[in-house]
């Protein structure tokens, strides 16, 4: 981040970071990890890119027969 003169640094991975990767966003220059995980709960809470569905699942006297 020094390279860049960033006061601030974001990451994001539709993976996991591996363990130096964390350990390195700890140390110098504040970055944020976004890993896949943090991803899906972000487009969940903001509701980006989806369309909220109601479902309904049968309850199991039905799927006996």
């Amino acid at each position: 981040m020094n390279k860049y003169q960033a006061d601030y640094g974001v990451f994001i991975t539709n993976s996991r970071f591996t363990n130096q990767a964390r350990e390195a966003a700890r140390a110098g220059t504040p970055i944020t990890l976004i890993d896949g995980n943090d991803l899906i709960r972000l487009v969940i809470r903001y509701e980006l890119f989806i369309t909220p569905v109601t479902t309904y699942v049968l309850d199991e006297f039905y799927l006996d027969e």
